[in-house]
This record gives C-alpha cells, structure tokens and sequence, in this order.
C-alpha cells in the first residue's frame, strides 16, 4: 500500500509516497441462473449476480518519528488502523437535539482521573482509539457537547463497503412478445452524504442558502422533540460540520433497464421480403430505490454524494430492426 510519510524539512521536500504497511482483502461472487417456466407459449428465466467482500488492514506502516508502526492512520472521514477496514467512518458521533435549548450536541469521551465522574476541563479525549491504546488503564466515561470541537473522533463500526452487490435480469417471452429487466442492488454499508448536510446547514440571515425541507422538522420550541437543530442563523456553528449525523445506509434498488419487444410474424415479414423483423421499446436508468430520495449511494465505492454530480439520465427509445 502507498502512505505518505513526513520527512524532515531540511531535505527540501515536505514528505515522500512509501511503500508500506498491509492489506487483506476476502471475497467471492456468484452468478446463479434458474428457468423458472419453460413452455411452447410461456417462457420464464432468472439470472442473479452477487458479490461479498471485506478488507482489512493487517499491517501499519512505520511512523519515522518513534520507529515504531503507526497506531491509526486518520484520513477525512476514515481513519486506517490495524484489523480495521480501509472504509470505516472514524469522525464525531451525533448525539441528537437538546431539547431544552434546540441545540446540536456530539458524544465526548473523557479520562476522569480524578474520579468524581464529572467532565472537568482538560480531561475531554479528541482522538479515542489512540488514547486508549496509550492509555490501557484509564477511566473512561462519556457524556455530551454542544461544542463540536471538544467532541470525540472515534471509529463508528460503520464502513462505506455495502455487504453485497449485485444484479439480476428477469427474461420472459410469451409467443410474439419479449422482455428483459436488469435490477442492479446494494445491501449493507453506510454512505456519507454530504450532499444533503449542506442542505441543512444552518445558514446565516445574510447568506441563506438553499434548504432542505427536512428543515421544516427544527426545534422551535422548549421540548420539542426532534433530531434538527435550532435554525438561528449559524449562532451554533457547526452544526453541519463531519459526524455520524449524515452518514445513512447505502442500501438500494435501482431499476438499471427494461426492454419490450415484439417479434412481427413471418407471414408480414415475408411481403417486404425480410427474413425478420422486430419492433421494441427501451427504457434506461428508470427509478432508483434509496433511504433518501434524491440520494444515490452508486457515484463512487466509498458511496459519497454532492451537490454538483448529475443524477443519471432516464432515456426511453424505440426501434425496429430488420433483417434481410
């Protein structure tokens, strides 16, 4: 694998690309196919595809400074660590809305060594996996911030790779007529979908942006019991900043292609002088079944989203094919 690694600034050069540490990848696929009806008129088959894989870091690389492998490797939204995935989601975790204040807050981890099982100052843990490798005998507890900055990054036991992914085709024909389906599907992974932070973004008075209507569900009230925080023009920062807030699951059905077809008889076919002929209806990209409408986990293998990223066109067309 290719990590960057920091070198001494006197080379000239602030880091090189190294070759180092180690990955394990598993998987297999499988295509399964079944002919469900098979008469003179009717004509029924199935064709599945799957594919399973995991991957894990078996070896970090050298960190030059202590000559020893590195702990965690954090990177974005993930952070690489041995007998971890390369996709897991290491950031802050949402802890939902105060409904006392209509606030946002994040989970914070703290090393209560004085015992009193209180979160004092000094004792917050911004990076939780490193500290409790360093720290094997410490107390810690957890509690809530309102401050995003003061809350923990840690590994989320949420990865971007779905479980499996796959497709299946549906073909059928009943005499003159022809249909074949194509299903492509995801189950299990989470995506980060940052498209849809952006749209509930607390925005300021003098720059509003365009909003979600999820925004309509905000806390407005003492009580109120609601996972979107108070909408006062970005008194609280950060409340759209990296945590689990957006991650969502990434399981879906997208309804790839359909083609209708019928073929003429021969007895038609016969007075044009053409061995065959065949008229049909196609259908691409028609509907996509996800957790949020408007959000697509298939752009990239890390499931990732954004605003500027086109949904793929819905094309319908007709034909007819002759031949002589």
């Amino acid at each position: 694998m290719f990590f960057t690694q920091n070198v001494g600034p006197s080379v000239g050069y602030r880091s090189i690309i190294v070759n180092d540490g180690g990955l394990k990848n598993n998987g297999i696929e499988f295509d399964l196919s079944a002919q469900l009806v098979d008469t003179d008129d009717f004509k029924l088959s199935l064709d599945v595809l799957a594919a399973i894989e995991t991957n894990e870091i078996t070896e970090m690389p050298l960190d030059p400074s202590t000559g020893k492998r590195k702990i965690i490797d954090p990177s974005g939204a993930y952070a690489l660590a041995k007998g971890r995935s390369s996709y897991e989601y290491y950031m802050r975790e949402w802890a939902g809305v105060n409904p006392d204040t209509g606030y946002a807050q994040w989970y914070v981890n703290y090393d209560d060594a004085n015992g009193n099982g209180t979160f004092d100052s000094g004792e917050g843990i911004l990076d939780l996996y490193e500290y409790k490798i360093n720290n094997p005998n410490a107390t810690i507890l957890e509690t809530t911030t309102e401050t995003y900055t003061t809350a923990t990054k840690r590994f989320t036991d949420k990865v971007a790779l779905p479980d499996v992914t796959g497709a299946f085709t549906i073909n059928a024909e009943f005499k003159n007529f022809d249909l074949t389906a194509i299903f492509t599907y995801g189950l299990g992974g989470y995506a980060y979908d940052s498209a849809y932070r952006d749209f509930m973004d607390n925005a300021t008075a003098s720059n509003m942006q365009q909003l979600h209507s999820d925004i309509e569900n905000r806390w407005q009230n003492t009580g109120d019991v609601t996972d979107v925080p108070i909408l006062n023009s970005n008194y609280q920062t950060n409340q759209a900043s990296t945590s689990t807030r957006f991650l969502v699951k990434a399981d879906y059905l997208n309804f790839a292609n359909m083609q209708i077809g019928y073929t003429i008889p021969t007895d038609l076919t016969k007075k044009i002088n053409a061995a065959s002929a065949r008229i049909f209806l196609t259908g691409d990209n028609l509907m996509i079944l996800t957790k949020r409408d408007g959000f697509n986990p298939t752009y990239s293998l890390s499931g990732g989203t954004g605003r500027y990223t086109y949904e793929p066109m819905t094309t319908i067309s007709a034909g007819l094919t002759i031949n002589f």
